[in-house]
């Protein structure tokens, strides 16, 4: 064997063997493959009869790692890996180890039906004892420890659960300076490095920046910022010297970044919710197109509740508590081809970000555009006229506040000497053709010819008509084109 180099395209050295790690955790054997078949039997597991045939088959699929736990007959515990190591625990470890694995069984009985046919993805106290025996370890009383003077660290010894009181009594040690001590407060982000320098300045503390640690012994101030990211403060003593770090942690409440949601009306949901029948498709936010098929009462912690029960592929089902309605929409109005999504596949997830992809190229192609036409110039075209002003008073009825709006907000693109990028929307009979002729009409007095594009004969004839009639008092030269014209008209 031997190392290519796909750059160079030559072969680099000779090698005598070659580790291939496993691309997954799934390890599929004649044992393995056995053991999963008699334990999703014994577990009663129903409709996931796909992933019963492809990991029967020794394949996987999106999803197979819910499987994970009666996948291998064997699992290895950390202390196979941590050989020759010497442990220490807390002098009443057992008692907490028989409180976690007793919490686990209680929060689902997925882990109690494991240990029930003896998997061993669940490490239970017989495991551990035995393991405990073959190890070397350790037993320590931390209370003891607390009690003695030692340089331990310690966000629960030197510092009290109160983060506002830790800073107040900071600032009052620094303050008093009655030892000779060196305090090093660190932080993460600049939110916090600007908190803990205004705080200094407002009590008249000096302090440096700092951004590494060496040369420690000739620090000459007492107080050291430094971008350091610590779980809790600790004290090192040397050479007659105590520095003090502290964390940002035991100093400052966590700034949890929250998603932003947008709000939903309950008149909305309530409507929305009114106009759903039965077999209406529906569309959940994280799981897909489904079927709406009907109400469902179900008792939760011994409080009956309504949800409503959504059907997906291979009749798997959910059920949506009322209160979590914003989490569905009814599905568009043609359901024609529509297909049901399968629960725990990836397909809804992978739609969802190619949508998303396709969203983001549209946007960063729309402002690419908008910055191309900021840049680009434009024509200048003036809009204060008399033969303008002539053409607007030629106007028939009275203009709306919104007419008037719209059309000074054209004049202004169009004497911008940039690129116009402007869309009138309004309901029919509200004005929007006046708008269009006069903005026809500016630009034809500056010399241009105008296009008006129509998607219909019917409104090209109709336009033609309305053109001609506005323009008839002014040297304007209105015409149509269309496929009743002939082409040597359509080339004049």
């Amino acid at each position: 064997m031997s190392f290519f180099d796909p750059l160079e395209q030559i072969t680099k050295y000779k090698i005598s063997e070659y580790c291939l790690i496993p691309h997954s955790e799934i390890n599929f054997n004649e044992e393995n493959i056995t053991f999963f078949r008699e334990s999703y039997r014994k577990l009663n597991i129903k409709d996931k009869d796909e992933y019963y045939k492809a990991i029967s088959d020794k394949i996987i699929i999106p999803g197979s790692g819910q499987f994970l736990p009666i996948l291998r007959k064997n699992f290895d515990s950390i202390f196979k890996y941590l050989n020759n190591f010497k442990f220490f625990f807390k002098n009443d470890f057992v008692d907490e180890f028989k409180n976690t694995l007793n919490e686990l069984k209680l929060d689902c009985t997925y882990y109690q039906k494991l240990l029930d046919i003896k998997s061993s993805f669940i490490f239970t106290k017989n495991d551990f004892d035995k393991s405990l025996s073959e190890s070397n370890y350790f037993l320590l009383d931390f209370n003891q420890l607390i009690n003695k003077t030692s340089y331990f660290f310690s966000k629960n010894i030197i510092l009290k659960n109160n983060k506002e009181n830790n800073l107040k009594d900071l600032i009052i040690n620094i303050k008093k300076n009655k030892t000779n001590e060196t305090q090093i407060i660190c932080f993460e982000s600049k939110i916090f490095k600007n908190k803990i320098k205004n705080i200094l300045k407002n009590n008249i503390i000096s302090y440096s920046e700092i951004k590494n640690l060496n040369n420690l012994n000739n620090f000459q101030n007492k107080v050291h910022l430094l971008n350091l990211d610590l779980d809790s403060s600790f004290i090192i003593k040397t050479n007659n010297l105590t520095f003090v770090f502290y964390s940002q942690r035991d100093l400052f409440k966590k700034i949890i970044k929250r998603e932003t949601v947008k709000e939903v009306s309950s008149d909305n949901l309530i409507n929305e919710f009114s106009e759903l029948s039965l077999g209406d498709f529906v569309v959940h936010i994280n799981h897909g197109i489904g079927k709406y098929i009907g109400l469902r009462k179900q008792n939760v912690n011994n409080i009956e509740q309504d949800f409503l029960e959504i059907l997906y592929d291979k009749d798997d089902k959910l059920l949506i508590p009322v209160e979590n309605l914003d989490l569905i929409t009814k599905y568009g109005e043609n359901t024609q081809k529509v297909s049901l999504d399968k629960l725990g596949l990836q397909n809804w997830q992978l739609r969802k970000a190619s949508i998303k992809k396709k969203i983001k190229d549209i946007a960063n192609e729309l402002a690419l555009t908008a910055a191309k036409r900021e840049l680009k110039k434009g024509d200048f075209i003036e809009s204060k006229s008399l033969e303008y002003d002539k053409f607007s008073s030629e106007f028939e009825f009275t203009e709306t506040s919104d007419q008037l709006k719209t059309i000074s907000q054209i004049e202004l693109d169009l004497s911008s000497g940039k690129p116009m990028d402007r869309l009138i929307c309004g309901d029919v009979g509200f004005g929007k053709t006046e708008i269009a002729m006069r903005s026809a009409f500016l630009a034809v007095n500056a010399g241009f010819q105008v296009a008006l594009i129509c998607p219909k004969l019917l409104l090209v004839n109709q336009h033609y008509e309305t053109f001609k009639k506005r323009f008839s008092k002014f040297k304007c030269e209105i015409e149509k084109i269309s496929r009743f014209e002939s082409i040597s008209k359509k080339k004049k």
